[in-house]
């Protein structure tokens, strides 16, 4: 698996568990879903600039195509909580 695919999960991984963890503490109203969704991307941003900073603070090279995988990664479960909210 290649690094932007590992970005891609991570960033997948991170937005689904910071989702649901909000869900189960503030419920499922709409208010709640717009918190978790937030909550769930920036969760994901900042995973993915976190860890560029990391590598460029330990002699790495920071990537911003890893950050955008990893944003792109924590957008798929809000698009997935988006349709089960509203389409089903």
């Amino acid at each position: 698996m290649n690094d932007l695919k590992k970005h891609f999960l991570a960033g997948a991984i991170i937005s689904s568990v910071v989702c649901a963890v909000t869900l189960l503490i503030l419920g499922t109203d709409k208010t709640a879903s717009d918190w978790a969704i937030g909550l769930a991307f920036f969760a994901a941003l900042g995973a993915g600039l976190a860890k560029e900073w990391y590598d460029k603070k330990h002699g790495g090279t920071p990537d911003p195509a890893d950050v955008t995988a990893t944003w792109m990664g924590g957008v798929v479960p809000m698009v997935v909580w988006g349709v089960l909210m509203n389409y089903l």
